[in-house]
């Protein structure tokens, strides 16, 4: 009897942006930064009919959602507030 092989899944995201930040990361690293802004949103990242008074992640379309959850999972991810009307948010991520 034959031995299946066993696929194995890829550790590769398939979200680019979340793939661009994880370079800037890498960089950063490598300089010896000890913290880097990867991201900041503005109104076209976050989905429509929302409120600039009042937004959050949840808030953000998918592939920005996924990329912030990987990120707040994965280091240490602060968030400011850069402008409200502009639902513009910095991202930094703290590096040991």
């Amino acid at each position: 009897m034959k031995k299946a092989s066993k696929k194995v899944a890829s550790k590769k995201s398939t979200n680019k942006e979340l793939e661009k930040m994880l370079a800037i990361i890498k960089e950063a690293e490598k300089d010896g930064k000890k913290s880097v802004v990867v991201f900041t949103t503005n109104r076209s990242h976050h989905k429509a009919n929302i409120n600039s008074d009042g937004f959050g992640a949840s808030d953000l379309k998918p592939k920005f959602y996924e990329a912030y959850r990987t990120l707040f999972c994965q280091y240490t991810l602060l968030t400011r507030l850069v402008n409200s009307s502009e639902m513009a948010v910095e991202w930094t991520v703290l590096l040991r």
